[in-house]
């Protein structure tokens, strides 16, 4: 809400917020509408997003495991980068911790010293045959190495990095998920307790904000071609196209946020602020987007 109120000051003409002890709903502020509810709920598939800290954490701690302590280990005179991609969902044995670590930067050594006369690169890119080596081969799928100008030398990053989340999607993911989370909050509130709580509110306007943020940026399937706009602009369609009795609530938002990673930016010669996210629509009774979003 802090992000919300501080780019889009004035939100739903309700100058503050207060939040709510026994909730439903959220927050009650007071607009020129009367008494008004806010639902809050993140737009966001909680089981993809389960799936991807999984496999973030297996990458923080495979990164640890074998390139922890980087600027003390062997620094190569041609690599300018590797990304390891991990054999997905085997667990690492105690027992080959260190014949792992040590597995790999003696692979790393070998492939930087025949680096210039190696028949497999291709330009500045190869994909080197680990096979030799059965504890990282146990592990590690393939290791995708570039050389060239060696950027890491003169920042100070490390140059190893454990392939991301990638591959084929369907963008229209992010469409069901913002339903999905309608439908959570619509649910919610027509259970007999929450429609007790919520006429003890007294309420005049009853609002729901639907959010996203990092997590999902960082955890959901991307949105890819699908711009906000048209995001929103389907989740207006879906809660418009519902019966009567199922739309509980007298306006919908949605607000997206992201911020920048400022010093990455500045250190690569972009802009601070680039990648700065604000973005407000409203979805219902009338699709509009706040001409203050940015991003």
């Amino acid at each position: 809400m802090q992000e919300l109120q501080a780019s889009f000051p004035g939100f739903a003409g309700v100058p503050t917020w207060t939040a709510v002890a026994d909730d439903p709903p959220d927050l009650v502020g007071v607009s020129q509408d009367g008494q008004v509810g806010l639902e809050l709920v993140e737009w966001l598939d909680g089981e993809q997003m389960g799936s991807a800290q999984a496999r973030k954490t297996y990458r923080e701690k495979l990164w640890e495991l074998i390139a922890g302590g980087w600027n003390t280990a062997y620094q190569p005179s041609y690599l300018s980068s590797a990304v390891v991609c991990p054999r997905w969902g085997i667990k690492i044995a105690n027992s080959d911790r260190s014949g792992l670590r040590t597995e790999f930067w003696r692979f790393m050594e070998e492939v930087d010293h025949t680096w210039l006369t190696n028949p497999e690169r291709v330009g500045s890119d190869l994909v080197a045959d680990h096979r030799a080596h059965p504890i990282l081969s146990k592990y590690v799928e393939t290791i995708l190495l570039r050389g060239g100008e060696q950027s890491w030398k003169k920042h100070g990053f490390c140059w190893i990095d454990i392939e991301n989340d990638g591959g084929a999607f369907d963008p229209s993911d992010v469409i069901r998920t913002l339903k999905q989370a309608i439908e959570k909050k619509i649910d919610l509130y027509s259970n007999p307790v929450s429609e007790t709580l919520l006429k003890a509110k007294k309420l005049d306007q009853l609002e729901l904000l639907l959010h996203g943020g990092f997590n999902l940026y960082a955890y959901n399937t991307p949105r890819g071609h699908l711009s906000f706009s048209e995001i929103a602009a389907a989740g207006a369609v879906f809660y418009a196209g519902l019966p009567a009795a199922r739309r509980l609530f007298d306006r919908i938002w949605i607000f997206n946020s992201l911020n920048p990673a400022c010093d990455l930016n500045e250190m690569v010669g972009l802009p601070r602020e680039m990648g700065r996210l604000r973005w407000l629509a409203e979805l219902w009774p009338r699709y509009c987007i706040d001409p203050r979003s940015t991003g």
